[in-house]
């Protein structure tokens, strides 16, 4: 960083830790220009703030920048400047990394922490020529540890809990003594309910929330943000949240991209007065099973979803489907939406994929 020249693309809300942290606290301290972008959900608006910097520095999310990657003026910006691109809060698909420096010329590195690592344990190199498909190394000062559930340290490539141990680590939740020595032991490692494993280069690799991992009816272990964060990376997926713990098969909801699968229905003559209306079009979920579900034919048996419905609402934080870090609720989701899920194993909604 070069105190007073950089400029700082900030398109995450500022009371998401990595932000606040990120871009108000580390930006400001070197006396960087921050360009905040309100609303980073109108990507075309949000390119067209980008074309006016020369910006050196972009912090986002996997979602966020495969959005702008599907942009068509984002290859239009000028990035002979930038020599920072951060992602957090999830882990980055290898395909938009590989995207994104084939249009920037700018490696995307990525951090990994969570609200009680303030943020952030581990961070990719800055400055290396390829992406590396992990999240990086420890902080200086800062010990990652792969646990099992007794507390036992694992070896290397050795699946287990990410446990975390520093002087970024939380004292504690405040006014609540039991939650915090449910999460840190006497010896101070603070437990992230992350699965992951070290590589013997020491570089950190996550897998899935351990609350999230889905065990179906027939005792087989899915690890549902892999497959979920595959899938976004589709031009017709905005979201994507895969249900199914103790269930005999998977199924998948969708929040539909509006733009991609408006233009797709004028194209291909299908009606429609109201986006609710264009979801429930049987021919719209035809295509979408054949596009999203076509590209998990290399996955497992158990691993594909069988049967998918669209959800006519964004996943957001102010309908309490996400959390601050733009984490979905799973099991608020598998409630608000408990009608159609259960339709999906009734057989109520048609399945094509069965089969």
């Amino acid at each position: 960083l070069k105190y007073g020249e950089d400029i700082a693309i900030c398109a995450l809300p500022l009371y998401h830790i990595f932000a606040l942290t990120c871009n108000a606290l580390t930006f400001f301290n070197f006396g960087a220009n921050n360009i905040l972008i309100t609303n980073p959900r109108d990507v075309k608006s949000f390119v067209k703030e980008l074309k006016k910097h020369k910006f050196t520095f972009i912090s986002g999310v996997n979602t966020l920048f495969n959005k702008l990657l599907l942009e068509d003026d984002f290859k239009n910006c000028d990035f002979s400047k930038l020599r920072i691109s951060l992602a957090g809060g999830m882990q980055v698909q290898k395909s938009v990394a590989e995207r994104w420096q084939k249009v920037t010329g700018n490696v995307l590195s990525v951090g990994y922490g969570l609200s009680e690592t303030s943020p952030a344990a581990s961070i990719d190199p800055i400055g290396v020529d390829k992406f590396s498909d992990t999240l990086g190394l420890p902080l200086p000062s800062t010990e990652i540890s792969i646990q099992d559930d007794q507390g036992n340290h694992l070896d290397f490539n050795e699946p287990g809990e990410i446990c975390i141990r520093g002087p970024q680590v939380m004292k504690g939740y405040y006014n609540k003594p039991e939650a915090t020595t449910s999460v840190i032991d006497a010896e101070g490692w603070f437990a992230t309910g992350d699965i992951g494993e070290i590589d013997r280069d020491g570089f950190l690799y996550i897998t899935d929330r351990k609350k999230d991992l889905i065990v179906t009816g027939g005792g087989k272990n899915v690890a549902p943000q892999p497959i979920e964060n595959r899938l976004k990376t589709n031009v017709f997926v905005e979201q994507a949240v895969i249900i199914g713990d103790r269930r005999p098969y998977l199924v998948l909801l969708i929040v539909p991209a509006t733009e991609p699968l408006q233009q797709w229905a004028s194209q291909n003559g299908v009606e429609w007065s109201s986006f609710e209306e264009l979801v429930s079009n049987q021919e719209v979920l035809s295509h979408l099973e054949r596009e999203i579900l076509g590209e998990l034919s290399d996955l497992a048996s158990f691993e594909t979803p069988k049967k998918i419905a669209l959800l006519p609402e964004e996943l957001s934080i102010e309908n309490g489907m996400l959390t601050p870090t733009l984490k979905v609720k799973r099991s608020l989701v598998e409630e608000r939406f408990e009608g159609v899920i259960e339709q999906l194993y009734t057989g109520a909604v048609a399945d094509k994929t069965a089969s």
